[in-house]
């Protein structure tokens, strides 16, 4: 027999011997892990009750998504207008500039049919007229263009007196400290 036929016998007697192990060791390791984790675990009682009504959302779910524009060029218009509906519980879901500053009059505009949420903006800004301009390409429900008429310290409609506002939102930390750096109760 030559050496290379004794070689590729040898190989192939190798290999097979190979496998067997292989095999052995695979059986061996799934009956140790069957033997580790053959006790059935606790059951656990399940209760659930389907015949309960399932409560309605609150109504603070239905949020109404707005967009703020400053129209009016004064620095910061926008952001105060933000702050403000957000304080109130709109989703301001952006701000920023209007195309171009010359906005006299704030205009508010429904973007969808739903006049209600434009005319809460509205009402929350100090104004009570909205203009219909669906635009189904926006994401928000209501765009503002703040215009040089609107005073971030105006009240809102139906308010009975104006609120006390110090420019900082309700969730700022400043509003917890004195200009001395004094803490105060939370206000």
């Amino acid at each position: 027999m030559s050496p290379r036929r004794r070689r590729r016998q040898g190989g192939g007697i190798r290999s097979a011997v190979g496998l067997a192990v292989l095999a052995a060791v695979v059986v061996a390791g799934l009956m140790v892990g069957a033997h580790l984790f053959d006790e059935a675990p606790e059951p656990v009682e399940v209760v659930a009750s389907l015949d309960r009504a399932v409560p309605e959302p609150p109504a603070s779910w239905s949020r109404i998504r707005v967009e703020v524009l400053n129209g009016a060029g004064i620095q910061g218009l926008a952001a105060r207008a933000r702050d403000l509906l957000r304080e109130e519980g709109f989703d301001v879901v952006s701000h920023g500039n209007a195309d171009t500053f010359d906005h006299e009059e704030t205009r508010i505009l429904a973007r969808t049919n739903d006049e209600d949420g434009a005319r809460a903006v509205a009402d929350r800004l100090g104004f009570d007229g909205i203009e219909l301009a669906p635009d189904s390409t926006r994401y928000a429900d209501v765009t503002v263009i703040l215009g040089r008429d609107w005073d971030p310290q105006r009240p809102a409609q139906g308010a009975d007196e104006p609120s006390e506002s110090d420019g900082l939102s309700r969730w700022d930390p400043r509003r917890l400290l004195d200009r001395d750096g004094v803490t105060h109760e939370n206000p």
